[in-house]
């Protein structure tokens, strides 16, 4: 497949934004795979700064159809479809993890989740936090939040909707389903108090399977039409910094252990983290986690930044 650039310059606000900021170039750009796994859409690769963004941005689809993730019940398990086959695996414990991964920043702060789905998250923050906010545009993740939470939680459709500004943004496995990347950033760092915190949490473009292993059946289930970029540290903390962020520290971080590679190294599919569980020691999987962190080939960046 030939790219046609000018036409992606002028289709592409992924691509603009990138290419302004000297972070890709039209002789660098290669196609990593054909598709993605729900869409025949070409997944593209900057073979310098390695980050990896599609051909087409469907914008928004994160906020006007259900997730592929298949979380509406709350069920311990995601259901993925792809390829024509039904996948489930079981959900990992993130929100618990992020409550005590960045307690300094939610314990008395007023806190906004972007994002948030149908806000697992902020049913933790509540109690910890000194008010608890969602932004969500979802109508039925904001009446499933209504209906649990209350008057405890405030959700509105976007940040302008609240009166006063935040402690703490945070911003979970969403900025790589929206189009416009530095406008939504520009957003929240409007609503943050002088001295707020914004926490990122991201997919990798450098992840050990994609990076290392050129897994193709982890590109067929990895690549998704709802992630518009996959970041590197380099593009993430470019974003941040045109939006205005000061004191931008960005980490790898890894969420799925040696369980779930083997599994995927040996059969081609997720889940290992449930099915293989006992094979690694705590030990042994802490090791690897930190290894692949220490070589930069983590599933995921955490990123803090601060508005002056």
């Amino acid at each position: 497949m030939t790219l046609d650039f000018e036409k992606l310059k002028k289709t592409n606000a992924i691509y603009r934004s990138l290419l302004a900021g000297k972070l890709v170039s039209p002789e660098n750009i290669e196609i990593v795979h054909h598709r993605t796994r729900d869409m025949e859409i070409p997944v593209l690769r900057d073979k310098k700064s390695r980050v990896i963004f599609l051909k087409e941005a469907l914008e928004q689809r994160f906020y006007t159809q259900s997730s592929d993730g298949g979380d509406l019940d709350g069920d311990e398990h995601l259901t993925h479809t792809f390829g024509g086959r039904v996948l489930r695996s079981k959900k990992l414990k993130d929100e618990d993890r992020r409550i005590e991964q960045f307690l300094p920043s939610l314990k008395g702060k007023f806190v906004c989740d972007f994002g948030t789905g149908h806000g697992f998250f902020l049913d933790l923050c509540v109690g910890i936090a000194s008010q608890v906010s969602g932004v969500e545009l979802r109508v039925e993740c904001i009446n499933d939040i209504q209906l649990r939470l209350g008057d405890n939680v405030s959700v509105q459709p976007t940040f302008k909707d609240f009166e006063q500004p935040f402690d703490t943004v945070t911003m979970f496995h969403v900025l790589e389903h929206l189009e416009n990347q530095q406008v939504h950033l520009e957003s929240a760092y409007k609503a943050l108090k002088s001295g707020g915190t914004i926490i990122l949490e991201v997919p990798h473009a450098e992840d050990f399977l994609v990076e290392k292993m050129a897994l193709e059946a982890f590109y067929d289930f990895g690549f998704w039409s709802e992630h518009l970029i996959l970041h590197t540290r380099t593009t993430i903390h470019y974003f941040l910094q045109a939006a205005g962020f000061v004191d931008i520290k960005i980490l790898p971080f890894q969420r799925f252990g040696y369980a779930n590679h083997l599994h995927w190294l040996r059969h081609g599919k997720p889940g290992g983290h449930d099915i293989y569980k006992d094979i690694p020691s705590n030990e042994f999987d802490q090791s690897y986690r930190e290894f692949l962190c220490q070589r930069n080939w983590s599933d995921t960046l955490i990123a803090t930044a601060r508005r002056p």
